[in-house]
């Protein structure tokens, strides 16, 4: 439930947040609030998924990062999402709805296509 707000064009965001990271969309949608009435409006939850980007030998400590391939898709929200990868070399990046996503090690970038839970081997 939200306070009074005066009549106009809002968009609903949904923002979800990992341990220790800010808070970044997940969902919008763009809804009417006519003056003088009470409206129900919902922001449907996508399924969230995670890459795990596997680095081998070497990729312990690395930092990895992800955006979306479409920055349309999170408006002036658009933030990327990263982690360190562990002793192994693997590092995951978590809570990302489906869609196309730009991975970046260092200065090489690969799309992936999420759909599901993905792996990425490096």
């Amino acid at each position: 439930r939200l306070d009074p707000t005066a009549p106009g064009e809002y968009d609903l965001v949904l923002l979800v947040s990992d341990a220790g990271a800010s808070m970044r969309p997940i969902a919008r949608t763009r809804v009417t609030l006519p003056p003088g009435e009470t409206i129900a409006a919902s922001v449907t939850v996508p399924a969230l998924y995670a890459i795990t980007v596997e680095l081998g030998e070497g990729g312990a400590k690395a930092r990895v990062s992800c955006r979306p391939a479409d920055e349309s898709r999170t408006g002036p929200f658009n933030q990327t999402i990263s982690a360190t990868a562990d002793a192994a070399g693997r590092a995951v990046l978590r809570r990302l709805p489906a869609g196309t996503w730009i991975v970046r090690r260092d200065r090489d970038e690969r799309r992936v296509e999420v759909t599901g839970d993905t792996t990425l081997r490096w």
